[in-house]
């Protein structure tokens, strides 16, 4: 049974004061959960398995980062551990051929979700979720080159094997569009 989102507050809170019975007794609550998500992401259990513990560490690192007023604590957590998991990719695309880390990244960039992100997905990630929706599909890709994967300009434009000038501009332009959108968004949500 999961534990309430009071309780994962409260043993968040005193695992900032390093609590190590509040840090066992949230993990048993929540590793269950964010161990199927790992699963669902990385396709292999071994890999999750070991995401899910990288992703603690964190936790166990961070936990002082979490604010309850900002997110729910099985979204902060979730966050963590598809953050971790999207490390856990880019450790694996080094070793495959361009075509199949494309293929990843088109995966995470997917637009359809599964029940656990639907139900976890903080009001920040919905408005991200939203503008990046309204750049046009080679832009998006770019954007998500470049502040999600931290590829450099020139990577991008080998990638996606167009010229430098064209993916800078993209990026500006998209970067002004995600801005406005999120101003947008921003300014609906306030009513």
């Amino acid at each position: 049974m999961m534990a309430s989102p009071e309780q994962l507050n409260l043993w968040l809170a005193r695992t900032t004061q390093r609590d190590r019975w509040s840090f066992e007794h949230l993990y048993q609550a929540t590793s269950a959960r964010l161990y199927g998500m790992l699963v669902v992401l990385l396709k292999d259990r071994e890999l999750a398995s070991e995401a899910l513990q990288e992703g603690y560490i964190k936790v166990w690192l961070h936990a002082g980062e979490f604010c309850p007023e900002r997110s729910a604590p099985m979204t902060w957590l979730t966050t963590i551990m598809r953050h971790q998991a999207i490390d856990e990719l880019r450790k694996q695309a080094k070793h495959r051929r361009e075509g199949e880390f494309d293929e990843e990244l088109d995966r995470l960039a997917d637009q359809t979700e599964g029940p656990l992100e639907q139900t976890c997905r903080s009001q920040e990630e919905q408005r991200l979720h939203r503008c990046l929706e309204c750049l046009q599909p080679t832009q998006r890709n770019a954007f998500l080159l470049a502040y999600f994967q931290e590829a450099s300009h020139e990577d991008i434009a080998i990638r996606l094997n167009h010229p430098l000038g064209t993916v800078k501009s993209w990026l500006r332009r998209g970067l002004a569009r995600m801005k406005e959108c999120h101003a947008q968004t921003e300014s609906r949500v306030a009513y």
